[in-house]
């Protein structure tokens, strides 16, 4: 028996989904693919709907391409708080410079945190 056309649009949706480079471990992807092939796998205990499964693989398919934040553009100071006009662009690239520390370098920014100077 083939697959549905919802299960087909799911599974390519989720393997368009973005790496999580800091937990590789635990991926949504593969938390998905689980639920995904856990409801399909018995035909004769249908829980949901065509319909909604194609709802579902729709919304996946919008946030995988960004069609909200093309959408609803981010605009003025929202990521530039008066506080610290700095923290937005700070935390992205912590986060994009995390999956390559090593233990020292994670040890010191614990502390670097701990202890702020001002």
């Amino acid at each position: 028996m083939s697959k549905s056309l919802a299960y087909k649009h799911l599974t390519r949706a989720l393997s368009k989904w973005p790496k999580d480079t800091l937990r590789p471990e635990c991926q949504l992807q593969n938390v998905m693919q689980q639920r995904i092939d856990k409801i399909y796998s018995d035909a004769s205990s249908k829980s949901s709907s065509e319909s909604s499964d194609m709802a579902q693989a729709n919304l996946l398919y919008s946030l995988v391409e960004d069609r909200y934040l093309k959408r609803y553009p981010i605009k003025g100071t929202l990521m530039t708080p008066a506080s610290k006009p700095t923290h937005y662009t700070d935390l992205i690239r912590d986060i994009e410079e995390a999956p390559g520390r090593n233990w020292i370098q994670s040890t010191m920014n614990k502390f670097k945190g701990l202890l702020r100077f001002q």
